[in-house]
Formats: structure tokens, C-alpha cells, sequence
């Protein structure tokens, strides 16, 4: 019992200081995925049939399925109208702007295969907005418009395989690096 308070006193010191840091940086990143993990490792200590099923599928296609999701949402933009529209500029505003800059990428460079060095200019006017200082905050954009399909196709596949052989604890953090994804693109290092 006292381990079990111990740890948990722990996971509530790692958030306040991810709390803290948010409050210095305005980067709710670190917040989100450690409140998430915290979540995750607090659920897992429950022993749950079903929770560890889903772990294992979130571990195992997560990265794909946010790679599709992210590439979609780049797709569709130009052609959305009324409450999709709407719903798309809330989820483009929860993300920084992320989705914009894919959205625009997609529309002039188009996904790459192997990969390629964009060069963006340092502002341009696209349907009505002005960007400036583009740049890939998302790793799934990423891989999409610069490290290519291939590789995030081989990322992937090997997610679905590492997803069978790790515990619950390396299933957790596989799932806050692809959740780390959305906001940062340095899980590719």
C-alpha cells in the first residue's frame, strides 16, 4: 500500500511541475501527454480486459490512423463548407494552426513518396489567409510533405509489430509518443 501511495504521489508531482512549465511556456504539449500517461498508467493499475485490449490496439495503429487522419484533413480542406468548415477551423485552432499549413502544403506541393525539401516563402497569401513562417509542428505533416509516405509506412508497420512484444507500461509510452505526434514532430529523432 505504501509503494502504491508513493507512486501515485509521484505521478501528481510530475504533473504539477508539467503544470508549472506550461505556466512559463504557454506549450500545453508536455501537459496534455503527461495528463494523459498519468491516465493510462492509472487505468493499467485497474487490470481491465477491455483497457488492455485497447492499449494494444491504440499502441499498434495509432500512428497510422493519425497519419490517415492528418492526411485527410490536409485533403478535404478546400473542399469544406457550413458546419464542416466551421468544425475544421475549431479543430485548425485547437492545433495552432497545424492543419492550415498542412491544408496549404497539400494544395501547392502536394504528399511526397521519398521525401523532399520544401521551401516555403516567407509569406504568402493562400484563399484569403495570410501565412507566414510555415512550418511542420506535427510529425505526421511531417512525414506526409518531407520524410515521404514510404518511410511513415515502415514507421507504422513497425508499430504494428513492436505493439505485439512490449508490455503494458512500453504500450503507454508508444501511445504518448504518438499523441506527442500531433504537436511536435521530434519523435522522429
Amino acid at each position: 500500500e505504501f509503494r502504491r501511495v508513493l507512486f501515485r504521489s509521484h505521478l501528481l508531482i510530475i504533473w504539477i511541475v508539467n503544470i508549472i512549465f506550461y505556466q512559463f511556456t504557454n506549450s500545453n504539449t508536455g501537459t496534455i501527454v503527461v495528463s494523459l500517461v498519468i491516465i493510462l498508467v492509472y487505468l493499467d493499475q485497474k487490470q481491465w480486459v477491455k483497457f488492455n485490449r485497447g492499449l494494444k490496439l491504440i499502441s499498434q495503429y495509432g500512428f497510422l490512423a493519425f497519419s490517415v487522419a492528418f492526411a485527410y484533413l490536409a485533403v478535404i480542406y478546400k473542399n469544406l463548407n457550413g458546419a464542416l468548415n466551421i468544425l475544421w477551423n475549431q479543430l485548425n485552432e485547437m492545433l495552432s494552426g497545424r492543419l492550415l499549413y498542412g491544408a496549404y502544403t497539400y494544395d501547392i506541393y502536394g504528399f511526397t513518396f521519398l521525401g523532399r525539401l520544401n521551401r516555403f516563402p516567407i509569406k504568402s497569401y493562400w484563399r484569403g489567409r495570410w501565412l507566414d513562417a510555415i512550418f511542420f509542428d506535427s510529425v505526421y505533416f511531417q512525414f506526409l510533405f518531407e520524410i515521404g509516405i514510404l518511410y511513415l509506412m515502415i514507421i507504422a508497420v513497425a508499430f504494428v509489430f513492436i505493439g505485439k512484444m512490449t508490455t503494458n507500461t512500453e504500450k503507454i509510452f508508444i501511445i504518448a509518443l504518438i499523441y506527442y505526434g500531433i504537436m511536435e514532430r521530434y519523435i522522429v529523432n
